[in-house]
C-alpha cells in the first residue's frame, strides 16, 4: 500500500510537471533573471564609485597643492602639522615653504575679493609639471642633496617673482569700506 502512495504521489508530481512545466520553467527562469540582474547592478555601483573614487584621486593629483607637496617633501622640507604656517612673515630670510605659504595666503586674499590668480597658478603648475617629470624620470642616482638644490635653484625664484606679483595685484572687487564708514559716522 505505501508502494502505490508512492507512485500515486510520483505519477501526480510527473502529471503537475507536465501541465505547468511552462510556469516553472518562467519562475526559475525570472528567479535567476532577477538574480543576475541584482548582481549587474551591484557590479555597475561599485564600478561607479571606484571611477569616481580613481577621479577624485587624479583630481586631486593634478592640483597645484599636491604638487607643490611632493616637490617640499623631495627637498626634505616638510611641515606635517602646520605649526610654522604663517611665521613666514616674521622672517628676514624666507625658504621655499615659507614662499609657498606667502602664496596660499596671498592667493586665498585675492579669490575672496574676486580676482582671478589662474595666470600666476597656471605658471605654477608648468613649473612643478617639468621639476616632478624630471624627478621621476631620472635614469641615474641622485642624491636628496642634489634633489633639494636642483628644485630650489628652480622653483624658488619663480615662487618669490609670482609672490611678489600678487602682492602688487589690487584686488577686483574689494568690499566697501566707504560705506560702512559713512553709516558708522551717521550713527554717532
Amino acid at each position: 500500500m505505501n508502494k502505490l502512495w508512492v507512485w500515486i504521489g510520483i505519477i501526480l508530481v510527473i502529471g503537475f510537471i507536465i501541465n505547468y512545466w511552462m510556469l516553472i520553467v518562467g519562475a526559475v527562469a525570472l528567479y535567476y533573471g532577477i538574480k543576475k540582474l541584482v548582481k549587474y547592478s551591484k557590479e555597475k555601483k561599485q564600478q561607479k564609485a571606484l571611477i569616481a573614487e580613481q577621479q577624485q584621486i587624479i583630481e586631486n593629483q593634478s592640483s597645484i597643492e599636491y604638487k607643490m607637496e611632493r616637490l617640499l617633501i623631495l627637498t626634505n622640507n616638510i611641515d606635517p602639522n602646520g605649526y610654522k604656517r604663517q611665521l613666514y612673515k616674521n622672517k628676514q630670510q624666507l625658504d621655499l615653504r615659507d614662499y609657498w605659504y606667502k602664496y596660499l595666503d596671498l592667493r586665498a586674499k585675492l579669490i575672496l575679493n574676486d580676482t582671478p590668480t589662474y595666470r600666476e597658478e597656471e605658471v605654477l603648475h608648468i613649473m612643478c609639471d617639468e621639476l616632478l617629470i624630471r624627478m621621476d624620470n631620472l635614469e641615474i642616482e641622485v642624491t636628496d642633496a642634489v634633489k633639494k638644490e636642483f628644485i630650489e635653484e628652480n622653483l624658488m625664484p619663480l615662487l618669490k617673482d609670482v609672490v611678489e606679483i600678487m602682492e602688487d595685484i589690487s584686488p577686483v572687487k574689494t568690499i566697501n569700506m566707504d560705506a560702512y564708514r559713512l553709516l558708522k559716522a551717521n550713527n554717532h
